[in-house]
């Protein structure tokens, strides 16, 4: 389709969120809507006007915020936790972001929107938008608490990279690790400057902080062995804290056992600065478990430090408390950031001062690579969002466009009134609270099955119990190669025989066939139009620490800002996205329908379709990404099951004689700048060689189809893993080279 046509024109799609009765389907809006021709043209066009003006206001709230809390940190008074979980907090950005005469739950937030009226613009002003207010802050909230726990380890490797430019991969390596607190890294090459960030780190990060409190907490509530009530978990917690067992009337009958195991490793806490060694976690272990094996203590051990599930079910209590304690041993987690986000964002403020030290040094040397900077609160950008629609904007909209009378009440918004109002599919239907999301030209709808649905179809080995199939794809996932199928096929003395030959989808081909590479250059064609006002964007960075450098970004956007969201909030954005998913969903459903040739019923199909577990990222640096997930969820649309195996090592084993394999290289010339022609050897990635005797007729092998082939004999040994495919193997067999 056209980028630039009609929304009609995009075909319609679906996107089926798997497990449970919940699904989620993404459709083309006019397609959706179920009314008559004047209707539908009003609806859409209302629709129309809330989302260009939510989407200015996500916008201008965020920088508002970014600039508060900014002014926060510069006077030393940052935000506090309370402040950034609530969503009240950022509702008033929201509402500032446009004229406003009410002073809400945080008058200081009016006042300092009033002083800067002049930096963002006003938004023109739509009667529903109001109801879209606290969706578009609970998205706003949800972003910044990722930023400030998820994404904190990429700021601090950016952070790293800036202070210690001309440092190895390795020593990077070994600053974050050590800021997090986590074992490992070359501790012996840092230096003392390195060693001085690491401790500014953790000291914006803990302090204060009462970490032994919180891991008692976490030990309290890990298991049923206090009461479910708050009064006993808190009297247990005092306590633990005070060195006693706590009272038998606030646990139950095996209590006693665990609050010895708690007690003992709160006493290593509170002598350990830092991560508790794996030498000490094994002698804590042994003294709980005096009676068990050396086998059985180790399994925990492992259990504890790595989540290998090794050990009895019988110890569960005791590996539970172990890690909900351990993990606050001084390590910065996820789980403690979320806990507190005002620490991250102290010590996400440092890194990026850290990080405009490290520019100004790279401009003052000549270095063309220079840290990359990032924002300190994530900032919605100049485009259409994705909004909410909940039942008091769905009744606002539909009086506007004619559907329902003027005096019509939010309680008329039932689940039959969304069924009348949108086309679903038979047998689904709407929840009273189902949110609905759109963008102006596709829609989001969450619904859910009448009947109960089967299991989710990602399963394991195990899983197959029962299941009568006579057909195996395997399938080797990888960022060229988006799959390499090999078909298995079921005779009649029960052996399993392969069908020559292999199927493919390279990325190249999928590219081309869902028309990305086109919508991205018609995209570059008319983003020519505003190429200066877009520059003008990006020398205003609001990638900054300070408080005058973000100001003075936005007195610059603010001459272009309104020529540009003209330009962004235009239909034909979201109308080539619409049309993108689509394309990119039918390109992966042809592969599997008509190239490998699976069934288009999941009840009726007798195959098998088996994933190696693909642990790459779906994108990296200097890669164009590729749609790993997505081929999962479309091969379980029609195959019967989903199997993930593990993969390590099939690429580095032969799945012929199961001995190691080696990377092929080959002679390559390159003309240098100085116009010599140089030779060097590089590595060809659809190959690997077979040295052994058993293979010589076919030294070379592909690459990508032996490891289908492994991944398919790994998925017939079911939970016993072949030993050539584990660690020990490998590394038995390089060793006997």
């Amino acid at each position: 389709m056209e980028v630039g046509s009609d929304a009609d024109g995009v075909d319609d799609d679906e996107d089926e969120a798997a497990g449970g009765e919940l699904r989620v389907v993404k459709r083309c809006l006019k397609k959706a809507l179920a009314m008559s021709g004047d209707q539908k043209q009003a609806f859409t066009q209302r629709i129309e006007e809330l989302v260009c003006s939510v989407s200015r206001i996500m916008h201008h709230g965020s920088l508002l915020a970014t600039n508060y809390v900014l002014s926060l940190m510069e006077a030393g008074t940052p935000p506090t936790d309370k402040m950034l979980t609530h969503q009240m907090f950022w509702r008033q950005f929201l509402v500032y972001s446009k004229t406003s005469t009410r002073a809400g739950a945080y008058p200081e937030i009016k006042a300092f929107a009033d002083e800067r009226r002049h930096l963002i613009p006003d938004s023109d002003p739509v009667k529903m938008d109001c109801h879209c207010v606290n969706s578009a802050a609970r998205k706003m909230m949800a972003s910044v608490l990722t930023m400030l726990s998820h994404r904190f380890y990429q700021r601090l490797t950016s952070a790293a990279k800036a202070m210690f430019p001309d440092a190895p991969r390795f020593v990077w390596s070994a600053v974050t690790s050590r800021c997090l607190g986590r074992s490992g890294g070359a501790t012996a090459v840092l230096d003392r400057r390195m060693w001085q960030f690491i401790e500014a780190v953790r000291r914006d990060v803990f302090q204060g902080a009462d970490v032994l409190s919180l891991a008692v907490e976490g030990a309290v509530g890990s298991g049923k062995w206090v009461k479910s009530d708050q009064e006993s978990k808190k009297a247990a917690c005092i306590a633990l804290l005070d060195g006693r067992v706590p009272h038998s009337s606030h646990m139950s009958a095996t209590g006693g056992v665990v609050a010895g195991h708690v007690m003992a490793f709160l006493s290593e806490l509170r002598s350990s600065s830092g991560p508790v060694a794996d030498e000490r976690i094994a002698e804590l272990v042994a003294s709980r478990l005096p009676k068990a094996s050396a086998v059985t203590r180790g399994g925990v051990v492992r259990d504890i430090v790595t989540g290998s599930n090794e050990a009895p079910t019988t110890h569960g209590t005791l590996i539970k408390v172990a890690r909900s304690m351990l993990r606050f041993a001084g390590v910065i987690s996820v789980a403690w950031l979320k806990k507190h986000p005002s620490r991250a964002l102290v010590a996400i403020r440092r890194m990026m001062i850290e990080v405009e030290e490290g520019i100004l040094l790279a401009e003052k040397e000549g270095r063309k690579r220079r840290p990359k900077r990032f924002p300190l609160l994530p900032i919605f950008g100049q485009r259409r969002q994705m909004i909410s629609i909940d039942a008091a904007t769905l009744l606002s909209i539909c009086k506007t466009s004619g559907i329902l009378k003027k005096g019509a009440k939010v309680d008329l918004v039932t689940i039959d009134f969304k069924r009348s109002i949108f086309n679903v599919s038979k047998g689904f239907s709407f929840s009273e609270n189902t949110s609905i999301e759109t963008d102006g030209v596709a829609i989001v709808l969450r619904v859910f099955k009448e009947r109960v649905m089967a299991a989710p179809k990602i399963a394991t080995a195990s899983d197959l119990q029962g299941l009568s199939y006579s057909r195996v794809i395997s399938n080797d996932p990888g960022r060229r190669q988006i799959a390499t199928t090999v078909e298995w096929n079921k005779a009649s003395d029960d052996r399993w025989v392969m069908k020559p030959g292999s199927k493919r989808l390279t990325r190249d081909e999928y590219y081309n066939q869902a028309g990305i590479n086109t919508r991205m250059a018609k995209r570059r064609k008319r983003d020519v139009a505003v190429a200066a006002k877009t520059e003008v964007l990006k020398q205003a960075s609001l990638k900054t620490s300070s408080v005058d450098v973000f100001e003075q970004s936005l007195k610059k956007r603010m001459v272009v800002v309104e020529a540009l969201w003209e330009h962004k909030l235009g239909r034909w954005t979201s109308i080539a996205d619409m049309s993108g998913f689509a394309a990119r969903r039918k390109t992966i459903d042809r592969f599997w329908r008509t190239k490998v040739g699976l069934e288009e019923s999941p009840e009726k199909s007798k195959t098998v379709v088996v994933f190696g577990d693909g642990s790459f990222p779906a994108t990296g640096k200097r890669e164009r990404a590729v749609p790993r997930k997505a081929m999962e969820a479309a091969a379980s649309r029609f195959a019967a099951k989903v199997v993930k195996v593990r993969e390590a090592y099939t690429t580095k084993i032969c799945s012929t004689c199961h001995e190691p394999t080696d990377v092929v290289k080959m002679l390559r010339s390159k003309k240098s700048k100085s116009g010599v022609w140089k030779e060097r050897r590089v590595v060809v990635q659809e190959l690997r060689r077979c040295v052994s005797n058993a293979c010589s007729a076919t030294t070379y092998k592909s690459r990508d189809v032996d490891a289908a082939i492994s991944i398919f004999q790994i998925f017939m040994a079911g939970s016993e893993r072949p030993f050539c495919y584990t660690k020990e193997g490998y590394t038995a067999a390089m060793a006997a080279r």
